[in-house]
């Protein structure tokens, strides 16, 4: 749990992040305490070759709708890599 610097680590990978098949990412409430929004981080993600953004919820998977809005409720996110 980073509480809020999950964007900070995603890209404290640097140029490694081509490598990761598939990533999975808390999103919630402290994306609002640390001024980051959710389309930052999926289009930070997107311009380095990640899709099929969606979110895990207890019923299942759930494709993230676009425009990607922000919302707050705690949540985890998955994407997939170019290489997966």
């Amino acid at each position: 749990d980073t509480e809020g610097c999950e964007f900070d680590i995603i890209k404290g990978f640097g140029d490694k992040i081509s490598i990761v098949k598939i990533l999975q990412f808390e999103y919630g409430g402290t994306y609002l305490d640390t001024k980051v929004k959710l389309a930052d981080v999926i289009n930070y993600l997107i311009d380095r070759g990640f899709t099929g953004f969606c979110y895990i919820t207890p019923s299942g998977i759930i494709k993230v709708p676009e425009p990607y809005r922000d919302h707050y409720k705690y949540c985890n996110i998955i994407c997939y890599g170019r290489n997966s």
